[in-house]
């Protein structure tokens, strides 16, 4: 084994221990001694090689390995004289049964999702405390209810995923155009020429000009991408209308408990009264 790779690191080092390990061990299940000595030396070897399996010098390895394969050489010819003698020589911890491995705790069972805001606004009654009604928010175009300050992580990063699909989207529709579709273009005029010239065509060139382009290839991706933007804006259109559903639902719900909806921070300037409760008067005749 060379000297720079460390005998762990080595199979042939590993196979070897493993070998002499399970003969060993096998070897004892078989000796000629009651139980309890039996399992006091199997502990010992289980403990031995525990403590050894981290040596990495050569003189000690060779030197433990000696002793191993003499040990063997001990069981496979047993002596039961010399095995008892050798049960009681061996230290009182070396017989103990080395400690089990403890497997890491399992984690907590994950809680159930939270529903989703649209799902369960407007609530119906309050449970604790006045109601607050959510505040309709736009982030780069993109809609959201705001209920508290700060802004939760959740939504925090929901925002910057969309805003980063919106963004990536756009760089490759300014790709497909400056950069792609000249190249498709100049392809499809070198085909031209080839055909024109020597009549060779390429196999996924149509004559017609209708599919197999490289131009028409760049177009279809340009339009999907087009149309994968469509569908966004019409996504977010439809959420910020039934947001907005929400909002004035909340409105009217809260203002039929009595609660005063303030935009704003109230006392500083730009907070402004969105609705109050209506004050009953008593009329008198």
């Amino acid at each position: 084994m060379p000297r720079f790779l460390a005998p762990r690191s080595s199979t042939a080092h590993r196979a070897a221990v493993l070998c002499l390990y399970k003969a060993l061990l096998t070897r004892c299940s078989t000796a000629p001694l009651p139980d309890e000595p039996r399992n006091a030396l199997r502990n010992a070897i289980r403990q031995k090689f525990r403590k050894n399996k981290r040596l990495q010098s050569q003189y000690q390895l060779g030197i433990v390995f000696r002793a191993g394969y003499e040990a063997l050489d001990h069981l496979e010819t047993p002596d039961p004289t010399f095995l008892a003698r050798l049960v009681v020589s061996l230290p009182k911890g070396l017989t103990k049964p080395p400690p089990v491995r403890s497997l890491p705790p399992s984690p907590p069972p994950s809680p159930a999702p939270k529903p989703a805001m649209l799902d369960v606004r407007p609530y119906p009654q309050m449970l604790s405390g006045p109601r607050h009604v959510p505040v309709l928010v736009s982030a780069g175009e993109i809609p959201y209810l705001r209920t508290t300050k700060p802004e939760p992580v959740a939504v925090s990063g929901m925002i910057r995923q969309l805003l980063a699909s919106r963004e990536k989207r756009f760089g490759e529709k300014v790709l497909f155009m400056n950069y792609w579709l000249p190249i498709a273009r100049a392809e499809d005029e070198w085909d031209d020429i080839m055909y024109r010239e020597f009549g060779i065509v390429d196999q996924d060139w149509d004559k017609s000009g209708n599919r197999g382009t490289w131009g028409h290839a760049l177009e279809r991706a340009e339009k999907e991408n087009l149309e994968a933007a469509n569908r966004s804006r019409a996504k977010a259109k439809a959420v910020t209308v039934r947001m907005q559903r929400i909002v004035e639902e909340e409105t009217k719900l809260a203002v039929r408990e009595g609660v005063t909806v303030v935009r704003g921070r109230k006392g500083r300037p730009g907070s402004r009264v969105i609705a109050r409760p209506v004050k009953k008067t008593l009329s008198t005749s």
